[in-house]
């Protein structure tokens, strides 16, 4: 990958959590100055000494609680680990090795919005998923970010060295405005289960296994945290002139994907569980809607990405950043019908540059005041 790291980037998992808060690096910036002014100057007396200790734990408590926000642990006991010199600051400025703890994978899980989680075995699975709401959607989950508990579930009924390799398809049912209580098992769905629910799909892995799931909304249990847009999609599709998504002869949308800006930080994030991958690949593929219906918008429309076929993942990010390769997609508003809640329901096709062969989906067009006061109708579809 064309990576160009900067020593003053955040790096890690911790930090990639960081990058979502802009505010973070002004709200220390003083505490900062000040105690690198005090490191350069040397030899410190016993009293510079303690001040830089005092400052470090200003920048510590200021990072865990950054943390603590993105990851909906505000108000937790939780001890975030955090590595000041992970974020510019002298290594020497790190809290106290006692008080420093790992993130643990309960505090992932919840970061994934998993909680009171049942396992059993390889073969099924449950938990609650705690949605958030984003700037792409201020009144609802975001598609793209419930597959962040969705494969971040799933990927616990994996044998060992077994992988996700492909979300064969998920369907977003209705708007999502609470909490769902989401299912996840070896097996074919049955028609009983999609029946009324929120969302439904299945996974398969590289061991050729299929895992399903749905999820059903929890009444009296509305959706409470916002979080930023998602930093890895969000720098890989970049608005510069060189790499804007563009139309190609054939009417598609393309764009060059780009590393550039996806700090090791980010890398390590991605890496981190399926939940983050599969949830930035679905969310490369709205930018891609947002820009394909872009020009022909009217005033007050909305359009939400309702059900996705076939998305694999790569083996690395860098198998999608090849020079010369793109993503593809191209919506068919002639095959464009309505569905039962009156919106319209258009397909669309996608190939991300590692997939020989093209991914499928469906959006749901219609405007703000339809949206907030009927149902999706998603019908399972491979067009």
């Amino acid at each position: 990958m064309r990576n160009r790291p900067d020593k003053n980037r955040p790096e890690g998992v911790q930090a990639v959590i960081l990058r979502c808060d802009g505010s973070l690096m002004r709200s220390i910036g003083p505490q900062r100055k000040e105690a690198e002014d005090l490191m350069k100057k040397g030899n410190l007396s016993p009293e510079e000494t303690r001040r830089v200790e005092e400052l470090g734990q200003q920048m510590g408590a200021a990072v865990k609680g950054c943390l603590a926000k993105a990851l909906g642990l505000e108000g937790s006991d939780i001890s975030l680990g955090v590595d000041l010199g992970a974020i510019g600051l002298p290594i020497s400025l790190v809290a106290p090795a006692e008080e420093t703890r790992e993130i643990t994978q309960d505090v992932l899980d919840k970061g994934l919005g998993l909680e009171n989680i049942v396992l059993e075995e390889t073969a099924k699975a449950s938990a609650t998923a705690r949605l958030f709401k984003s700037p792409w959607s201020i009144g609802f989950a975001h598609g793209p970010d419930t597959l962040l508990p969705v494969a971040g579930l799933t990927e616990k009924l994996l044998k060992p060295g077994e992988k996700l390799r492909t979300l064969k398809r998920i369907n977003w049912r209705s708007i999502m405005t609470n909490d769902l209580d989401l299912k996840v098992f070896e097996g074919e769905l049955s028609d009983e289960q999609c029946e009324g629910c929120t969302l439904d799909g299945f996974f398969e892995t590289d061991q050729g296994r299929k895992l399903s799931f749905f999820a059903n909304q929890i009444a009296g249990s509305p959706i409470h945290t916002s979080r930023n847009e998602n930093p890895i999609a969000k720098v890989m599709i970049c608005n510069c002139k060189q790499h804007v998504p563009r139309r190609d002869w054939r009417g598609r949308m393309i764009a060059q994907l780009i590393d550039t800006a996806v700090s090791k930080g980010m890398i390590d994030m991605y890496e981190t569980t399926a939940g983050v991958k599969f949830a930035t690949l679905a969310e490369l593929v709205a930018i891609m809607l947002a820009h394909s219906f872009k020009k022909d918008k009217k005033s007050g429309e909305i359009q939400l990405m309702a059900g996705i076929n076939d998305l694999s993942l790569p083996d690395s990010l860098e198998d999608l950043t090849r020079e010369g390769e793109y993503l593809r997609l191209k919506a068919r508003p002639g095959k464009a019908r309505t569905g039962k809640s009156g919106l319209e329901i258009i397909p669309f096709d996608f190939k991300l540059p590692n997939q020989k062969s093209p991914g499928t989906g469906i959006i749901a067009k219609g405007y703000s005041d339809e949206i907030q006061r009927k149902l999706l109708e998603i019908i399972a579809s491979n067009q």
